[in-house]
């Protein structure tokens, strides 16, 4: 009660504002009344707000009601636009009309106003005239003054006129005065100069039997040369002084050139000692070439410039050919390691000349020069390359009669004798074929036939196909020296050409593989086909030929020539080997009828065949029997079903029964 507290250990005081609500059962009674009281009192202010919200929803309802009943009875949405537009053109109308009213009122005040102001001026202009005051009166006045202001105007026309007139006669009058007294003037003058003539020609005929003697005609040309020379002198005489000039200058100049000139000359002269002797070093060093009936270093020059003339259009400069031969210096140096080759700079010492244009041609002289040692000798390099030159040539000797002997031992006892052979059965097999081609029987009437022609010789120390094969079907014992020399050098000629090839190229390869290629008889012969049509010459089978045949026949010239082949081939073997032949997509682009005529070929050569394509059955009456399978991939399915049928010759039949 007197706001003291304890909780266990805990002690203390409230302040003496503080009324309690929670704690003490009274407290809590009390402040639960309190509560109470205070919602009833606001229960009843919401009641009574409630009472005047409901007044006010009366009154609106009551308004609603009203204005329900006004909507009911305002005319329809219609005729309110109507009268609505009606009254707006009415009311613009009404404006119009106004601001026109009010600017007529106002042009009709300006009228006014002017018409007062034109009165008050006639009113004081007519103060003094005695013109009755009306419109009548004032225009008979006025045309009456028009009427004197132009007779006035005419009056004063002549009157200036008249003036004028008065003026021109007085005029004439002093000019006639004037006129008589230069008439009288001229006749005085006019009688002067007949006096004159008269005394002029009395000289003249004087002067004329003067000049009439013959001592007076030169004195006159004379007169006459002088006369015209001194005309011209002033002219020469300015000539003369303009050449005068230009000669002195021409001459200052000349003196002036001929001064740089002499210069130059200096300077080219000892420009050319250092190239002349330039030149002679790298002659002497015989790397290019060599004139022993010259000694002449100008004529020397002239046939090196003469004779490389064109060399240089490659775009190579010093430089580049300096760096090849550094190249080439360094992948031959192993190669030359025996001769200890090496590579250093010549002709770089000499004196500085204080002439820079000189100095430049010394310096430019110097060059990579290749030294190397012979038997523990140094040798430049000219000796070096003649050197190895004997020795290639020394050993090219020996190669050869030990070539000859391995060409001779190969080709007139092992080797030959296979070549011979092959070559032999190669020609009986083309003989096979055409018999073949020849005998078989086609439709169109187009038959075929093969020549194996020999190959011409590539070079001159070569053989062409037919001299070889001749030589090599000689037996060995009856060859000559002549025709065994021949034989050598035609494969030894086919060798360098081979290795030649090969360094081109880029690659090696060896002596063996080099001679098998060499020995290779099919190459040295050619296939040509031939084609004869009914009634026809047999003529070669072009590309122009092959392409205007029809497709029947282009599909004869691809297939009777491969059939024959083949079946060439399969009679040289065994009675029973199989005789096979497979074909893809077989005869594409073929119509029946030659299709037809491909299978009957088949049949007639005896070849078992197996073929496929995406349309072809094979059952055609041509073929006796066939074994046929479809394949079947159903929905792209990861396998293939095969359907199996039989060709007897005349009815192809499904075969069921499992194999």
């Amino acid at each position: 009660e007197n706001g003291e507290y304890v909780i266990g250990i805990i002690k203390g005081n409230t302040s003496g504002i503080y009324i309690p609500k929670y704690i003490g059962a009274e407290a809590r009674k009390r402040y639960r009344s309190e509560m109470i009281q205070n919602i009833q009192t606001q229960i009843v202010e919401i009641k009574l707000q409630i009472e005047v919200e409901n007044d006010k929803i009366k009154e609106i309802q009551q308004s609603k009601v009203v204005l329900d009943t006004e909507f009911e009875e305002m005319p329809p949405k219609t005729d309110l636009e109507a009268s609505f537009e009606n009254m707006k053109s009415l009311n613009d109308h009404l404006m119009s009309k106004e601001k026109e009213a009010a600017g007529k009122e106002q042009v009709s005040s300006m009228f006014y106003d002017k018409l007062k102001n034109a009165k008050t001026k006639v009113l004081e202009l007519t103060k003094k005239m005695e013109l009755p005051l009306n419109l009548d009166a004032y225009e008979r006045a006025e045309n009456q003054c028009t009427q004197y202001r132009d007779r006035l105007g005419d009056l004063d026309t002549q009157h200036a006129k008249l003036i004028q007139l008065l003026g021109n006669i007085i005029i004439y009058e002093e000019n006639i005065k004037e006129t008589s007294g230069d008439i009288d003037r001229i006749s005085c003058d006019l009688e002067t100069v007949f006096n004159k003539i008269i005394e002029t020609k009395n000289i003249r005929k004087n002067y004329e039997e003067i000049l009439s003697k013959p001592e007076y005609e030169y004195v006159r040309a004379e007169i006459e040369r002088c006369v015209s020379d001194l005309k011209e002198i002033p002219l020469r005489l300015e000539n003369a002084i303009v050449r005068a000039t230009k000669n002195e200058e021409k001459y200052n100049n000349a003196m002036g050139r001929l001064e740089e000139i002499g210069k130059q000359i200096i300077g080219l002269q000892i420009q050319n000692e250092g190239l002349r002797d330039s030149f002679i070093l790298e002659y002497e060093l015989g790397y290019v070439v060599q004139y022993t009936d010259e000694k002449d270093c100008v004529r020397i020059a002239k046939k090196v410039c003469s004779q490389f003339k064109g060399d240089d259009k490659n775009g190579k400069q010093r430089d580049d050919y300096a760096k090849t031969l550094q190249d080439k210096y360094h992948e031959n140096y192993n190669l030359m390691a025996e001769y200890s080759l090496r590579m250093e700079y010549i002709f770089e010492q000499f004196e500085d000349t204080k002439n820079e244009k000189l100095d430049k041609i010394l310096l430019s002289r110097k060059r990579l020069d290749l030294l190397a040692r012979i038997q523990g000798k140094e040798v430049n390099f000219n000796t070096l390359t003649a050197y190895i030159g004997d020795s290639i040539a020394e050993t090219e000797k020996l190669l050869r009669e030990s070539d000859r002997q391995l060409f001779e031992d190969i080709l007139a006892n092992t080797v030959g004798k296979k070549i011979r052979a092959r070559i032999y059965h190669s020609e009986q097999w083309v003989k096979k074929m055409n018999s073949l081609m020849e005998s078989m029987n086609t439709s169109s009437g187009l038959s075929f036939s093969l020549a194996w022609k020999s190959r011409v010789a590539e070079s001159e120390d070569q053989l062409n196909t037919k001299e070889l094969v001749d030589l090599l079907q000689t037996d060995a014992v009856l060859l000559t020296e002549e025709s065994l020399s021949r034989l050598t050098e035609h494969f030894r000629s086919k060798i360098v050409l081979a290795r030649k090839e090969q360094e081109d190229k880029g690659s090696s390869q060896s002596f063996h593989a080099t001679m098998k290629d060499i020995l290779d008889y099919r190459k040295w012969f050619e296939f040509q086909l031939f084609y004869r049509k009914t009634g026809e010459i047999k003529k070669e089978l072009t590309d122009n030929a092959f392409y205007k045949f029809s497709g029947g026949e282009k599909a004869m010239a691809m297939y009777v020539p491969l059939f024959s082949a083949v079946y060439a081939r399969y009679d040289g073997a065994k009675k029973d080997c199989p005789r096979i032949i497979s074909l893809d997509e077989a005869f594409a682009g073929v119509d029946e009828n030659n299709i037809r005529d491909m299978f009957r070929l088949l049949e007639e050569l005896d070849l078992s065949f197996i073929i496929n394509s995406q349309s072809l059955w094979g059952d055609y009456e041509t073929v006796s029997s066939l074994s046929i399978y479809e394949l079947i991939r159903p929905n792209n399915a990861d396998f293939v079903t095969t359907i199996r049928y039989k060709w007897n010759g005349k009815v192809k039949e499904l075969v069921t029964e499992s194999l």
